[in-house]
């Protein structure tokens, strides 16, 4: 019974850690994105049905418009991937963004999950 119990705590471990790496990476970019000119980084990601992934990445300056920087950061998508919330590809699934904030070095995820809802109707006849 102890190694039952021992999985999902390495599983959370591991995805503990993964996810400090990858704050890590991301926050160790932010003086190349500032040169770069860049204000924030914002991925989009969607997810249902046991199957989810990023939609797309965009690097934005101040003013909101975009900035190509795909060849400077190839994998940044990978990176980003690491930190959604843990089951939006589930079920009825979520979607949501991921967002970099250069200037003041913040990483947010914010997350709208799908519900179902059901509502009962009861009558005799």
């Amino acid at each position: 019974m102890p190694d039952e119990m021992q999985g999902p705590e390495r599983y959370e471990d591991r995805q503990r850690e993964e996810r400090k790496a990858a704050k890590t990476a991301l926050l160790a970019l932010v003086d190349q994105l500032r040169t770069a000119g860049v204000s924030e980084v914002i991925a989009t990601f969607s997810g249902y049905g046991d199957e989810g992934s990023i939609e797309g990445v965009e690097v934005l300056d101040a003013q909101q418009q975009p900035v190509s920087l795909s060849k400077q950061f190839p994998n940044i998508e990978k990176t980003f991937d690491v930190l959604l919330s843990d089951g939006y590809e589930d079920n009825e699934g979520g979607s949501g963004v991921v967002t970099l904030d250069v200037e003041n070095g913040r990483i947010t995820v914010d997350t709208d999950w799908n519900v179902i809802e059901t509502q009962n109707e009861r009558y005799e006849v």
